[in-house]
């Protein structure tokens, strides 16, 4: 199975790149599509970026890399827990609101699964090696994005 890791070195930014690449995540760590596209021009490169699996954080390269099934499903796992640590919000004491903050945190997580599941299926065409960039976009709809894969290298 393959998946994507960033790629570059931790904390670059190449400003004199066009467009401008940069890597906050950890090195080769695990990506996939998840956030919120802010806007959709390469200025703030919310649209242009992959999201570190671990540390929520940003990188416009990603390098296709192979895993076993086991080591894939692991990803997912952790890609489950973080999205509930890191969307979780308590009320006050009121015991009704937080169990539908629980429910709605639970749906977002399993979401972010599913949707990384669909997004590594793309990845079969790539060899392992070969250096991605994304293209993201909102739809008119505001409930969807389209996606496009390109190499870099």
């Amino acid at each position: 199975m393959k998946i994507l890791r960033a790629a570059g070195e931790h904390g670059k930014h190449d400003k004199y790149d066009k467009p401008c690449h940069f890597n906050w995540c950890d090195t080769l760590e695990p990506v996939g599509i998840q956030g919120i596209i802010c806007c959709n021009s390469d200025r703030c490169g919310c649209n242009r970026s992959f999201c570190g699996i671990q540390s929520a954080k940003s990188t416009t390269k990603a390098v296709v890399t192979e895993v076993t099934e086991q080591e894939f499903e692991h990803l997912c796992s952790m890609l489950y827990s973080t999205t509930i640590k890191g969307w979780s919000i308590k009320g006050d004491d009121d015991a009704v609101l937080n169990k539908h903050l629980d429910e709605l945190t639970k749906n977002l997580a399993a979401r972010n699964v599913d949707n990384y599941r669909a997004f590594v299926k793309d990845l079969a065409e790539y060899p392992p090696g070969t250096v991605l960039g994304v293209k993201r976009k909102n739809n008119p709809d505001g409930e969807t994005e389209t996606v496009e894969l390109k190499i870099i290298a």
